[in-house]
């Protein structure tokens, strides 16, 4: 319901409902007058943009929102970083669905306007690139062993999963630090994988010599 002061004539319309008033002034009097109004009260629209919380580089991500808004409402999204629009609109209501291609944290903002009130909503998601490399010594005599390690970098992940191959001459196959023992050159390939389902491949080369390496320096 609407809250009129009698008094000043001005109007409260904090508790009143999405519809229609008509609104009556009237003066009495010596010279009595009315003047008469209609009134459409309109609720703010709501709305919550939806995604996921991390999504890997150049994978598709879907973006959904809820809303109160109307048929009428008019929409405008805008979208963060270097990103490749693969369905839905900009200007309509949504679902994108969106390829983003710049890594780190981006961000979807939707504004919504019905019946001249608005309502924005925005939700961010962290793009990852899981960059692998492996360090170790790449020249070893039959019978040494070396400690392969692996960096990684682009994922602030604590539970990363490591897969090696091939198996011969490593002390495990699903360890970020295993001891290398190759009797013959060997490569030896690793996939990192974050808990998001990103992943990178590294590769090491492993020469193996029966005999002491010389190095006879240049004259």
């Amino acid at each position: 319901s609407l809250a009129i002061n009698a008094t000043t004539g001005s109007i409260n319309i904090t508790n009143a409902a999405s519809e229609s008033f008509q609104i009556w002034y009237v003066t009495n009097g010596a010279c009595p007058d009315s003047s008469g109004v209609n009134v459409q009260v309109v609720q703010d629209p709501t709305a919550l943009v939806q995604m996921q919380n991390d999504v890997c580089l150049d994978n598709v991500v879907q973006i959904d929102v809820i809303t109160t808004a109307g048929t009428s409402a008019t929409y405008q999204w805008i979208l963060s970083g270097d990103y490749d629009l693969i369905s839905g609109d900009l200007n309509g209501p949504g679902p994108l669905e969106v390829n983003w291609s710049e890594t780190g944290l981006q961000s979807a903002t939707l504004s919504v306007a019905d019946g001249g009130c608005t309502a924005t909503s925005t939700a961010t998601i962290d793009v990852i690139q899981i960059e692998a490399s492996i360090q170790g010594a790449s020249l070893l005599l039959l019978g040494e062993t070396t400690q392969l390690n692996v960096i990684v970098s682009g994922s602030s992940s604590n539970n990363l999963s490591y897969e090696w191959s091939p198996a011969e001459g490593l002390s495990c196959t699903d360890c970020a630090n295993p001891i290398a023992s190759p009797e013959e050159d060997t490569t030896y390939t690793v996939i990192v994988t974050d808990d998001a389902g990103c992943s990178d491949i590294a590769i090491f080369a492993i020469e193996v010599f029966s005999e002491p390496i010389v190095v006879i320096p240049n004259a």
